[in-house]
């Protein structure tokens, strides 16, 4: 026997609820799929960010330290060295970090 209002079940009012649920439901696996993206994007990006803050500090460092009151006072041929660690320190650890990935896997 077919419904004789829309308040019974198995109406339309009923299948329109189901209907907004089950998208309501697909929002929030999109919403998740977004933010796993977005997680994974981040992620990807740490090493870069890691090597522009360590590569910047000496930009900022160096000055401070040169400053006549400072507790550290370094001259000029000390602040290139500062400066250059990072270059030595990242030739050393490409020199390394090769045959590492080769044996131990990528």
């Amino acid at each position: 026997k077919p419904p004789d209002s829309l308040s019974e079940p198995g109406t339309l009012e009923e299948g329109a609820l189901l209907e907004n649920s089950q998208l309501g439901v697909k929002k929030r696996k999109m919403d998740l799929k977004i933010w796993r993206m977005i997680l994974a994007a981040v992620i990807a990006n740490l090493p870069n960010l890691s090597a522009g803050l360590a590569m910047g500090f000496s930009a900022i460092l160096i000055p401070q330290l040169q400053e006549k009151d400072s507790d550290i006072p370094i001259t000029l041929e000390q602040g290139s060295w500062i400066a250059s660690l990072f270059v030595i320190g990242d030739l050393l650890g490409c020199t390394i970090g090769g045959p590492l990935a080769d044996r131990f896997g990528r």
